[in-house]
């Protein structure tokens, strides 16, 4: 039975998690300093992102599959805006191949043309790839203050961007991870771990 199940894994029958089946965590990249905060099972978060000095607001998308996109915050804050029917191009910073996991997801490979006219992104390309995310688990009560919303998800007036990534960044220097790519730590975090419940995207997203 565990060879079995094990096969089904390793062949891609048993899906690997992403961010949103661990709720109250921080994802963090430490090389680029940026960051994912998940709060709520849905297929969309909050991140931040440094370039220039300049801390960029941003909505992480899970796709289906191996891939999602990284959207502009102001363009895409609330799930009327995230799944909106028409896509602008302005509004996807990138777009692209991403392995997920339990303890972490790294950014691949960029999609060249699906969502991008030009195929180019404001964000990274393929020079800057690949990127890992790591996660760290938090409290409620350690991430609420730093996301845009109130407690009736409505935007808070004069949020300035960068409380999270600083977060974000201090709990990873403080809890440096050792291992974070044992195919069988995923395997067995899947095969226990209760579905999770996930807002389905329009078909053209």
């Amino acid at each position: 039975m565990f060879l079995l199940l094990a096969v089904l894994f390793l062949t891609g029958c048993v899906s690997r998690s992403k961010p949103y089946d661990f709720p109250n965590s921080v994802w963090v990249n430490e090389e680029t300093g940026a960051c994912v905060v998940v709060t709520t099972p849905q297929s969309y978060s909050y991140g931040e992102v440094k370039i220039d000095d300049q801390v960029i607001p941003i909505t992480m998308i899970y796709h289906f599959g191996n891939s999602g996109a990284i959207f502009d915050f102001y363009q895409a804050y609330s799930e009327e805006t995230v799944w909106e029917p028409s896509f602008p191009d302005e509004k996807y910073l990138w777009a692209g191949d991403i392995a997920y996991a339990a303890k972490k997801f790294t950014l691949q490979k960029t999609d060249t043309g699906a969502f991008k006219k030009d195929g180019k992104y404001s964000l990274f390309s393929d020079d800057d790839l690949p990127l890992t995310f790591v996660r760290y688990d938090c409290t409620e009560e350690e991430l609420l203050p730093l996301l845009p919303w109130d407690e009736e998800d409505h935007l808070k007036e004069g949020f300035e961007p960068g409380q999270l990534l600083e977060f974000g960044l201090s709990v990873a220097e403080e809890n440096p991870k050792k291992d974070i790519g044992s195919v069988l730590a995923d395997f067995w975090v899947n095969l226990f771990r209760g579905t999770t419940k996930v807002p389905s995207a329009p078909a053209n997203s």
